[in-house]
């Protein structure tokens, strides 16, 4: 075996990709032959150190971060208490958004950064509706080999700009395994010991340390590239011609969407970490039907479904901001009289419009002809013309959601 050469022995050990990393010279690229925000580099970080959330429980922060190829800064950041999803994901991607719509995205290989959200939210930056496409150039997106972190340079960035600043601040709650026996049980030793002593910082203060460490980051100047992060980057925002988006429609539109019918006026999706979540609204009444229900798109904030927009499938306008309709205490009189009087409510506002068409059709009884149908078409097509439903705008919008239901 002494004689057998180490590239040999590489390729017996670990395959071609254990030889990769031993013998083959890196491809070294020229980040600055980038222009700012031409390419953004994303990657998930596990922070080195154990914080308590509100409820006082220990957990381990992460980022997804993303990052500007040729100024190293760090657009988008966006933290989470637990395992990085789909989620933390886009929102990271809003934030740097903020600064304008990007060409390209280079990531890791990784079932959040694969998913449908994604693709969907890629449409929608490029000016695609969720459902339907009108064009054929999405924000491109590149994924990274398995096991070659030495072609995400943001590995490296998160090492010099937050792990080793860290580290020398000396916070409790350190975690990180080490290679010795010796130094790892020292490690877990200290980490007990601040636990026990409620030397645990919350996330909050944990999260305000770091910002001042990549604060310092970004305004710092590369030895070896020559810039400083901060005004590579600023610059650079102000000479590329960036597609801006209001903050407003970049909020709504890195909402997740998902196609839903509407049933008993509400909709209703199932949330990771909330359940079964239903909205109501009584604009949604007038797209019930027997044997018939409208489908719709509806928007959501998975991280505080407090309310949902529901939007016209086809043409993608708000048809009403739906409210939560959450379970209550069935011993809650007040919660629950609540409830009834909302449903009373809403059955009073048809009674009241079927009360007033009613009054103004005077519908007569017609013999039957071959002619019943095109009699009776023609006075629903007066109908629709004479007749005015001079109410509040909420019963306005009821009928023309359900005369447009009822025509599609």
């Amino acid at each position: 075996m002494r004689q057998v050469p180490p590239a040999v022995r590489s390729v017996a050990t670990g395959g071609r990709r254990a030889l990769e990393a031993l013998v083959t010279p890196p491809v070294l690229r020229d980040f600055s032959a980038y222009h700012v925000h031409e390419m953004l580099v994303g990657d998930q970080h596990i922070f080195d150190y154990i914080v308590l959330d509100d409820d006082g429980n220990p957990v381990r922060p992460e980022i997804f971060a993303w990052g500007d190829f040729r100024s190293r800064y760090f657009s988008g950041l966006w933290p989470v208490l637990g395992p990085y999803d789909k989620w933390s994901v886009g929102f990271a991607l809003r934030e740097a958004c903020r600064w304008g719509i990007p060409k390209n995205l280079y990531n890791d290989n990784g079932k959040p950064e694969r998913s449908h959200y994604m693709a969907t939210l890629r449409q929608q930056l490029s000016g695609y509706t969720a459902f339907r496409r009108w064009g054929k150039d999405d924000v491109g997106q590149h994924f990274a080999r398995p096991r070659n972190a030495q072609a995400k340079p943001i590995e490296s960035w998160f090492f010099h700009a937050v792990e080793r600043p860290l580290m020398q601040k000396d916070i409790p709650g350190y975690a990180r395994r080490d290679g010795d026996e010796k130094t790892n049980d020292l490690i877990q030793e200290l980490l007990r010991d601040a636990t026990r002593k409620k030397k645990l910082w919350h996330f909050r203060d944990f999260f305000e340390v770091f910002l001042g460490v990549l604060d310092r980051w970004h305004r710092h100047r590369m030895s070896e590239a020559g810039i400083v992060p901060r005004e590579e980057f600023l610059a650079g925002i102000a000479e590329a011609p960036l597609v801006k988006l209001t903050d407003q429609t970049l909020d709504f539109l890195i909402f997740p969407s998902e196609s839903r019918l509407v049933r008993d006026s509400s909709v209703r999706l199932k949330l990771p970490g909330w359940g079964v979540c239903t909205w109501y609204a009584p604009e949604l009444s007038a797209l019930c039907a027997r044997g018939r229900r409208q489908r719709v798109e509806v928007k959501y904030n998975p991280y505080d479904p407090a309310s949902a927009y529901v939007l016209d499938k086809e043409s993608s306008e708000l048809i009403c901001i739906a409210e939560r309709w959450e379970k209550i205490d069935p011993k809650d009189g007040t919660a629950l009289g609540r409830k009834i009087r909302r449903q009373r409510q809403l059955i009073g506002w048809w009674m009241e419009i079927a009360a007033d068409l009613s009054s103004r059709a005077e519908a007569k009884p017609v013999k039957l002809s071959p002619y019943t149908a095109a009699a009776q078409a023609a006075a629903q097509k007066r109908l629709k013309e004479d007749v005015a439903i001079d109410r509040a705008a909420l019963q306005a919008r009821l009928i023309e959601l359900a005369q447009a239901a009822k025509e599609a």
